[in-house]
């Protein structure tokens, strides 16, 4: 299994966190875990993504995911962001959550087939 790190950005697309993110095949969890800058420090994404991965190994989020369907990296994303603005983590983290999935709702509706 492989960790997958995103980074969570604002309004700005300034990034702001970290998520590593971890889909479990067999028993069907994914994982994920955060890291949120405070909003008076420098952001760096080495430390930011360090913090992430410790803590996804020390204690992860579960969310059971559809053991009849065939999921993609849009699926697990959305999962796990779904999951992140409906949680009680700081509200940095949140508010990149919700505009995640508003910017990707928008780009599925607006998107044109080439």
């Amino acid at each position: 299994m492989s960790n997958r790190i995103m980074f969570l950005r604002d309004a700005n697309y300034f990034p702001i966190g970290c998520l590593a993110i971890n889909l479990d095949r067999k028993n069907r969890q994914l994982k994920y875990q955060y890291s949120v800058l405070h909003p008076s420090d420098y952001f760096d994404r080495k430390t930011a993504r360090h913090l992430a991965l410790g803590r996804m190994l020390d204690c992860p989020i579960t969310i059971p995911m559809d053991r009849t369907k065939e999921v993609n990296m849009h699926d697990i994303s959305n999962a796990v962001m779904t999951h992140l603005a409906a949680s009680n983590a700081p509200t940095r983290a949140v508010k990149a959550a919700k505009l995640w999935l508003a910017t990707t709702k928008l780009q599925e509706k607006y998107c044109l087939d080439y």
